[in-house]
């Protein structure tokens, strides 16, 4: 009966442990330590305890250490020098998750040395993977690189297609923290990409999809750092932002089906960026709190520091510098705990601009003192050097390796001709007859072969004067295009500096640009939904409080987009200030929105040069908008336009207010005509939308027809059961999805801008 009494023991354990929840009390556990205490001293019952500890490890560090005795004492007795590193590897894994990475790394190198013992190549490898983790948290990227290479190796040699994938992961993460190896980090997060889907690995699907979305962070905040920190970002750079939130997007839909906090964390932190980089304040908070709940319920110390450290450097961003300050503070007593100098260094750089820009100047030069210290250490050229050599040398010996087959194959070849030799010697004798009728053939086979070789000679000349032509005339070739090369470099400068002035343009023109604390502090809610097709934009928003107490906002879009339509836009922004401020002496009373619209024509025209004795060859410059007076003490709204028409939203029920249909311009048929004001009272949570023609214009779908304006009011409609933020996610979205299509993808044809406003 005892034969059959141990298995059955062993598999109601291992049944258990399967479905062990890893919030059950200590009686529990203790319960499961004494049913394995009962096995026999055999490779079964340390791989029963190992099973439980990996369980365990992540939440109770005193049952751990009591399995991990346990197990080690066990493995001990029966030489199992494999379940000794699995063990200690186990362990380790707990003071990875509490941010202990010196006890961490202690264990990770005994579980190296056990595998070794054993010879097991894969528990090596992994070993190998853990130690380069532990010091690419800790900023030691020459030693993390040097220990991910190794399991590489291993990994490639024992056909371990899953493991080489999770270094590619584990590589390309490690590059995209080091300046100048973008390419490098993008090929190895490919490679890894393709040999997941390829085996259906939704979690590691979904890990390699969040470092793509770091990458593409990574480009973009890379970016930004060699402009000088400046936050705002050129267009062409969009596309990074955009691809960034698609991938975490993609992660977080696995994640969250497969209930990885870990990776849903992650995501919330770069989706956070993202939209940071954006100015996009409130989905940016959101997703920074959400990364710092999950990893706070985790118990994840080394996440709470860089979600702290995240918030802080956001509020920097807004100037909010006591928020600021708060978080940062927290954020770098924890990481003074875990003894990580990689986020200190950040946390001190962010303190730095928090003390300069609240006056505090000597704390803010000690700050930066201190983080020029650590980041040099960090980031020492010198290591950088060893990681290139690093890498190169892993190539080397691959080939190496290649070389060393080769060689071993043509020694057992040669090896094998002496053989053969030998043999031949022994019947040499034998064989001498026969020789000296071979020696006959061979005479007669010399003689043919000095007339065939005279022949090769002539061939072999008349190649060579071939060749001397055609290396003639690949010196011609080689001279083009060396011209062509620097016809190319001299245009990329002058495209560069073209660049860099717009770019200029883009600061001047965002300076002129009605500041968004006008809508924050006169409205109960509202978005601007603002997507310039180009740097500059020839749309804009603008809006002021008059002194009576009466609020005027308007979205325009200008002729034209890019630098033409900035300069316009710029002309309108001037004008409405200067139409306002002439007004001032009356107190505004008598100001409406069709006397701004007739005096900004009048200005616009005089200012181009306008004149009307020729006028079918007049240009057309101008603009279409839409503005509105907004008397909330009265609840009523003047408004005017120029072909773009006034939506008002009550309830499901929304109004189109038509507007003139010339604009604010030169116009050939209406030049000499007015433009009319219309007025209605409005309810409160009525909401009202100005625009431009950008949004729907756009090209897209799966026809790839435009938008549409019916099809825009009824987005409209539809997304007012949320809040204007919201709503302005909606529309974001529903234009990205509208322009990037399975088969295709269409390029942004104009500026877009959308104002909407809860009365």
């Amino acid at each position: 009966m005892k034969s059959y009494k141990i298995p059955f023991l062993l598999i109601f354990i291992s049944v258990l442990l399967s479905t062990y929840n890893t919030k059950a009390q200590t009686d529990d556990v203790q319960f499961y330590i004494d049913s394995i205490s009962a096995l026999p001293n055999d490779t079964n019952k340390v791989i029963a305890f190992n099973d439980l500890l990996w369980q365990v490890s992540s939440y109770d560090s005193v049952a751990s250490v009591l399995i991990a005795q346990k197990s080690i004492e066990t493995a001990t007795k029966i030489e199992y020098y494999k379940g000794i590193g699995t063990t200690y590897k186990n362990l380790a894994k707990f003071y990875y998750y509490i941010a202990d990475y010196q006890k961490a790394l202690e264990l990770y190198e005994l579980s190296l040395s056990n595998y070794q013992l054993a010879n097991d190549k894969q528990g090596i490898a992994i070993s190998y993977r853990n130690l380069g983790n532990i010091h690419n948290q800790i900023g030691n990227w020459e030693q993390a690189l040097n220990f991910f290479l190794q399991s590489l190796s291993l990994r490639e040699e024992i056909k371990d297609t899953s493991g080489v994938a999770l270094m590619y992961n584990a590589i390309g993460l490690l590059y995209t923290q080091v300046d100048n190896y973008e390419d490098s980090a993008y090929s190895y997060f490919n490679k890894a990409l393709k040999t997941f889907e390829l085996l259906s690995d939704k979690p590691k699907i979904s890990s390699t999809y969040l470092n793509v979305g770091y990458f593409y962070y990574q480009m973009i905040y890379s970016y930004l750092e060699l402009n000088t920190g400046s936050t705002l970002i050129d267009s062409t750079k969009f596309r990074y932002i955009d691809s960034s939130i698609v991938y975490c997007k993609k992660s977080l839909e696995i994640s969250k089906m497969l209930e990885i906090v870990r990776y849903e964390a992650m995501a919330y932190e770069i989706l956070g960026e993202d939209y940071s980089l954006q100015l996009e304040i409130d989905s940016a908070k959101y997703y920074f709190f959400k990364s710092l709940e999950i990893r706070q319920l985790d118990g994840n110390t080394f996440g709470v520091a860089n979600s702290l450290l995240k918030i802080g450097a956001f509020y920097n961003r807004i100037y909010d510098y006591k928020n600021a300050e708060k978080y940062l503070d927290e954020a770098f007593t924890l990481a003074i705990e875990i003894q990580t100098d990689q986020i200190k260094a950040e946390i001190l750089k962010e303190l730095k601009t928090v003390y300069y820009q609240t006056g505090r100047f000597k704390e803010a030069y000690d700050a930066y003192n201190k983080y020029i210290i650590i980041k040099d250490s960090l980031e020492n050229e010198e290591d950088i050097k060893k990681m290139t050599q690093l890498s190169m040398q892993y190539e080397f010996d691959k080939q190496d390796k290649l070389r060393e087959l080769e060689q071993q194959k043509k020694d057992a070849i040669k090896e094998a001709q002496i053989k053969r030799q030998k043999t031949i010697t022994t019947f040499s004798i034998l064989g001498f007859l026969l020789m000296v009728i071979l020696a006959v053939v061979i005479f007669r086979s010399y003689r043919q072969k000095q007339k065939t070789n005279k022949i090769l000679e002539d061939k072999n000349e008349q190649i060579t004067i071939k060749n001397a032509q055609l290396n003639q005339q690949n010196e011609e070739i080689e001279a083009q295009r060396d011209e062509i090369e620097k016809q190319k470099e001299f245009v990329e400068q002058q495209n560069k500096e073209i660049t860099s002035s717009i770019n200029y343009a883009r600061r001047i023109q965002q300076a002129v640009i009605t500041p968004i604390q006008f809508f924050q502090e006169n409205f109960t809610d509202y978005f601007i939904f603002y997507k310039p097709r180009d740097i500059v934009s020839g749309d804009f928003f603008w809006g002021t409080k008059l002194s009576n107490g009466k609020l005027i906002a308007t979205a325009a879009d200008c002729t034209g987009h890019g630098v033409p339509g900035a300069f316009m836009s710029m002309l309108g922004i001037s004008f409405l200030n200067q139409i306002v401020n002439q007004n001032f002496l009356n107190n505004h009373e008598d100001l409406t929105s069709a006397i701004i619209l007739n005096q900004l024509r009048d200005m616009i025209v005089d200012a181009l040069g306008h004149g009307a004795e020729d006028d079918d060859n007049q240009p057309q410059e101008g603009m279409d908008m839409t503005l509105v007076i907004i008397d909330k003490q009265n609840k009523s709204i003047d408004f005017a336009g120029a072909y773009n028409p006034l939506l008002h939203l009550r309830g499901d029920e929304i109004t189109i207010h038509k507007v003139d249909r010339m604009p604010v311009g030169y116009h050939f048929v209406k030049s000499k005509n007015e433009f009319t004001s219309g007025t209605f009272e409005y309810n409160s949570n009525d909401k009202i939308y100005m625009f431009s023609d950008g949004f729907q214009d756009q090209f897209g779908g799966d026809d790839g027809r435009k938008f549409s304006p019916k099809y825009f009011r009824e987005l409209l409609v539809e997304a007012n059961k949320y809040s204007m933020n919201e709503q302005r996610e909606i529309l974001y979205k529903k234009m990205n999805d509208w322009r990037h299509t399975p088969e295709k993808e269409y390029r942004q044809i104009d500026d877009i801008i959308v104002i909407g406003l809860h009365l």
